[in-house]
C-alpha cells in the first residue's frame, strides 16, 4: 500500500513539473530569436506567443504580421523564413518522384506544415500525372479568414496547359475545424463534373486546419 502511494505521488508531481503547450513554444521561439537578436530574445518571443499562440502558427503568419511584433528586426524575420522554407523543402523532397496515392503520411505532413496555420483560406492543386506524382503543386487563390473563390475554368485550363491527368484538392480552414462547408461540398462537385469532361481525375479534396483533416472521398463526398 504504502509503494503504491509513493508511485502516485510521484507521477503527480512528474505530471505537474512538465512545461506546458505555451512554456515549450515559448522557449523554442526564444531560442530561434536568440541566434540573431539574443538581447530581445525573451520579449519578442513572449509578443509572439501572446499573438499566435503556438510556433507553428507563428511560422505560418504573415510577414508583415510579424515584423510589426518584431519591430522590423529583419534578421529576425529573415530567420524564420528560412526556417519555414527548409521544411517545406524537406518535407515536398519526400514526394518527389512518387505516387502520392501511396504516399499519403508524407503528403499530410507537407499540408499540414504548409496550410495548416495559414492565417487565411487557400486553395492549392496538386497537378498529377499518368502515375500519381505530382507535375506541379500551386496555390491557385488566396481569400479571407472563412472563404476562398476559384473558377473550374481556370483549374482546367491548367491541366491541359501542364498535361495532367488527375489533380488534387487541398484547402484550409483557418478557424481550426476541418468540416467541410456545403460551399466546400458543391465546389468540389463543380470541379468533378468539369474534370470529367477533359477525362481528369479527381482524386480527394483536403479539408487542412489544425485541429486535423477531412478527406472528402473517405467522408463519401466523392
Amino acid at each position: 500500500m504504502e509503494l503504491g502511494g509513493t508511485n502516485h505521488a510521484h507521477r503527480r508531481d512528474l505530471s505537474t513539473s512538465q512545461p506546458d503547450k505555451t512554456a515549450r513554444c515559448r522557449q523554442a521561439l526564444e531560442e530561434l530569436i536568440a541566434l540573431t537578436c539574443p538581447a530581445r530574445a525573451p520579449e519578442l518571443a513572449q509578443r509572439l506567443v501572446d499573438r499566435f499562440g503556438s510556433f507553428a502558427a507563428t511560422l505560418s503568419a504573415r510577414r508583415q504580421d510579424r515584423m510589426r511584433l518584431l519591430d522590423g528586426a529583419l534578421c529576425v524575420e529573415r530567420t524564420f523564413e528560412c526556417l519555414q522554407m527548409s521544411i517545406h523543402h524537406i518535407l515536398r523532397g519526400k514526394l518527389a518522384g512518387k505516387s502520392i496515392l501511396s504516399n499519403e503520411q508524407a503528403l499530410l505532413d507537407y499540408l499540414r506544415a504548409t496550410m495548416a496555420f495559414a492565417p487565411v483560406e487557400q486553395l492549392r492543386v496538386l497537378f498529377l500525372n499518368a502515375v500519381n506524382e505530382i507535375l506541379a503543386d500551386e496555390v491557385l487563390a488566396t481569400g479571407t479568414i472563412s472563404h476562398v473563390h476559384a473558377y473550374p475554368r481556370e483549374i482546367m485550363k491548367r491541366c491541359v496547359e501542364i498535361g495532367a491527368t488527375a489533380i488534387f484538392l487541398i484547402h484550409n480552414h483557418p478557424s481550426g475545424q476541418p468540416q467541410p462547408s456545403r460551399a466546400d461540398r458543391a465546389f468540389t462537385r463543380k470541379i468533378v463534373d468539369a474534370a470529367r469532361c477533359l477525362d481528369v481525375a479527381v482524386h480527394d479534396h483536403l479539408v487542412i486546419a489544425h485541429a486535423g483533416h477531412v478527406s472528402f472521398r473517405q467522408a463519401g463526398y466523392l
